[in-house]
């Protein structure tokens, strides 16, 4: 091997500087070993089921962080390849590799296949996107959130803590192979000299309800926090009222984590983190903020590493056969049912079914790359209705999802889509079409909500 030059760090998940562990053990690393830290972002064109929409929000969020980490004498580089290609040539001349965990199939055959090829370096993975390291957490795939919520919460405390960064002592600098993002211009300098060089999927494009990066990020979670989260655990179901917080697109490109968001929540609130597991366990008991908080958290922990688990330790998690054998078994025996309507996957894009409430979220989603979550349900629970059978079903719906939602291609998503047919869940009353899958429809949602106001919102100019 050469002689070292410096520490790499390859960012892929945790693309932010803020409550980063990756990067605070690679500088930590450069600065024991009184080296550079040469940190690299690989830019590949062809992530499964990325498009446009996707890269633009990404690349929103890593030119500010570019230019946050200059403020630092920290240099971000981005190269336009495969992580497979650079990242072990680049390994030949570093002390160690240090990068962030992935869950998903095609981050996590990335990361073994330079792993085998780097040798003997020092190779550390460290865990980002979970608040509670996965494995620690469970060494299984969880049933339920109901198995593994008191692992969680049994570990929780110890890990609210606002993790602590050292100052890197030497900055690096490398041949013009590689980009240094924070000598663009400006965003749009950066997102035309990226599609030059690139064949992204042109469609969907870039939405403007959403921008990316780690400010953007911040400034949903104050607005959530000051406007939405005292009434969160009463009114988070109603879509017509958009109370939920926004962040998913954040933490789905690691611009945020939610270590981060939860100690904010914790401290504009006045909760001491010790609590914090405690009101998790026991939500029914508390009362206002507190009560607020605790459902918040429930969703943005517990649900969410959930998903990591699902993905981390089911091979089939992007599969209809991901689902409990009990699900399969009831969708299969009433596949035969008759379907009152059939809808194709063109006419279900369009938004151009008879059910106005499906249409407004299938819009919402077109439109802003985001779906209120309840209504996420609704949708997924209503192809299950119109598709040929359960498992055309299943992969028309992770096409749109992955396709259209800026948080698409996640864990939260996978579990969500498999959620409605019957994953995580448990047998309901049998019914056609659905057979023991948990059913919803139009008429429980008039009752409980303002269907009105949102429908008015989302199909003003259909």
């Amino acid at each position: 091997m050469n002689q070292t030059k410096y520490i790499l760090y390859w960012m892929q998940a945790a693309q932010r500087s803020s409550c980063n562990a990756a990067l605070n053990k690679a500088i930590a690393l450069a600065n024991e070993g009184q080296l550079p830290l040469l940190i690299v972002f690989c830019l590949d064109d062809q992530v499964p089921d990325a498009t446009r929409r996707h890269y633009h929000f990404m690349l929103e969020g890593l030119y500010e962080l570019a230019q946050s980490l200059d403020r630092e004498s920290l240099k971000l580089y981005l190269a336009i390849c495969q992580a497979t290609t650079l990242i072990p040539r680049l390994a030949q001349e570093a002390a160690a590799l240090v990068t962030d965990r992935g869950y998903l199939r095609w981050q996590r055959e990335a990361r073994q296949q330079i792993y085998l090829e780097i040798g003997d370096l020092p190779y550390y993975e460290v865990e980002t996107e979970p608040v509670i390291p996965i494995l620690k957490a469970s060494s299984k795939e969880e049933y339920a959130a109901a198995t593994i919520r008191p692992k969680l919460c049994k570990l929780l405390s110890e890990h609210l803590i606002w993790p602590k960064r050292e100052k890197l002592q030497i900055s690096v600098s490398v041949d013009s192979h590689l980009q240094d993002m924070a000598k663009f211009g400006s965003f749009r300098e950066l997102w035309i000299w990226v599609l030059e060089r690139t064949q992204v999927e042109p469609d969907p494009g870039p939405v403007q309800s959403f921008r990316g990066g780690y400010s953007q990020a911040i400034k949903h979670l104050d607005s959530f926090i000051s406007l939405n989260l005292e009434r969160y655990h009463l009114k988070r179901g109603d879509p017509s009222l958009g109370i939920e917080s926004g962040l998913s697109p954040y933490l789905h490109f690691g611009q945020i984590s939610a270590l981060e968001v939860t100690l904010r929540v914790l401290d504009q609130s006045g909760i001491p983190a010790a609590q914090l597991p405690g009101m998790i366990r026991n939500k029914a008991d508390w009362e206002g903020l507190p009560a607020a908080v605790a459902a918040f958290c429930e969703e943005l922990i517990i649900r969410r590493e959930l998903s990591f688990n699902f993905c981390y330790h089911n091979p089939d998690y992007d599969s209809y056969l991901c689902l409990p054998a009990w699900a399969r078994a009831s969708l299969e025996k009433h596949e035969p049912d008759k379907r009152p309507l059939h809808y194709s996957l063109d006419r279900l894009v369009a938004a151009a079914t008879n059910d106005v409430y499906w249409n407004a979220a299938q819009r919402e989603m077109l439109e802003t790359g985001k779906m209120h979550n309840y209504m996420r349900m609704y949708w997924g629970k209503k192809v299950l209705e119109w598709a040929p059978d359960p498992e055309t079903a299943y992969y028309w719906l992770l096409w749109m999802n992955n396709r259209f939602e800026l948080d698409g291609r996640d864990p939260n998503g996978y579990a969500g889509l498999a959620w409605c047919f019957g994953k995580h869940d448990r047998p309901w009353v049998e019914r056609p079409i659905f057979g023991s899958i948990r059913y919803m429809n139009a008429a429980g949602l008039k009752r409980k909500f303002d269907m009105e106001a949102y429908v008015a919102k989302w199909m003003k100019n259909s």
